[in-house]
């Protein structure tokens, strides 16, 4: 078989398969705090590193390379799986001292991971924007900033700061916020352009 026709069948696919790999590590990722006492974070932190690079990658592939229509659809599902494992993985693990009774991780759980079900759902009725619009901006600055606290957040746990540590935890929470802000927005401008 021809490498070159290879490649060429495989180019509309690139994006897709970048963004599948960030759902598959963050898997991994879970599977593997689950099933160890010890969590070794020389491997955790490029696990984690990838996924969150994979998140901007796959979209710059898609643009260059041209990319299948389920990409942006994909992408988005991807965003919203791998920040609520992540969401688990610090209330149950990298934290698992913060609340300390477990329906109060549930509830903050929950708390934290009601913003991406509402995307979704918005997202399956049809309803929620994919093309360049302030909301979606707000998405797309509220995801990222989620996910370079995850990442701050994971590298203090090897490299002990309390300063990356303090302003992660915070860049998370506001990150969260920004999501309900711009679950909130999008709402009413839905409802101002349809009704």
């Amino acid at each position: 078989m021809d490498l070159s026709f290879l490649l060429s069948e495989l180019k509309p696919y690139v994006a897709s398969i970048i963004t599948v790999s960030r759902v598959l590590i963050t898997i991994i990722l879970l599977l593997y705090y689950r099933n160890t006492k010890t969590i070794n974070y020389n491997l955790v932190i490029p696990l984690a590193a990838w996924g969150i690079a994979s998140d901007k990658l796959d979209g710059i592939v898609a643009r260059r390379l041209g990319s299948i229509t389920i990409g942006g659809t994909l992408d988005f599902i991807s965003d919203r799986i791998c920040m609520i494992i992540l969401f688990y993985l610090l209330i149950y693990y990298t934290y698992p001292n913060l609340i300390k009774k477990k329906n109060s991780k549930l509830l903050a759980l929950v708390l934290l991971s009601a913003t991406e079900f509402g995307m979704f759902i918005w997202f399956m009725l049809g309803m929620w924007p994919t093309e360049a619009q302030v909301t979606y901006h707000l998405g797309r600055i509220s995801i990222t900033t989620q996910t370079l606290a995850t990442l701050g957040i994971i590298i203090t746990r090897q490299y002990p700061n309390k300063l990356v540590e303090t302003v992660s935890l915070y860049m998370l929470l506001a990150g969260t916020a920004l999501t309900y802000i711009t679950i909130i927005l999008y709402s009413i401008l839905y409802v101002l352009h349809v009704y």
